[in-house]
């Protein structure tokens, strides 16, 4: 004998059917949200062990420059040399 549910007017064992279906639907759903949380806390902790801080940024910038400083001044000197080559030569 089936048992009704006075309140929603449809038998228990119909009732159970779709919670149970919902149920299994919900924990399929929550099983796909777990994995991409995981992806993206995966991805997130990538991020935070791979990009430098702001501090070792300004030291790489600082570093370069002063390469470039170096980089002009044995320019101008090359430069020179070469006027003063020029000069020795035409002269």
């Amino acid at each position: 004998m089936e048992k009704w549910n006075k309140a929603l007017d449809i038998p228990v064992e119909i009732l159970f059917k779709y919670l149970c279906r919902d149920y299994r639907r919900e924990q399929a759903r929550t099983a796909e949200l777990e994995k991409k949380v995981e992806k993206l806390q995966a991805e997130l902790n990538y991020e935070r062990n791979n990009t430098p801080t702001v501090e070792k940024l300004q030291r790489r910038v600082s570093s370069l420059k002063t390469k470039v400083r170096e980089q002009e001044g044995t320019i101008k000197a090359r430069n020179l040399t070469i006027k003063r080559l020029k000069g020795e030569i035409g002269g």
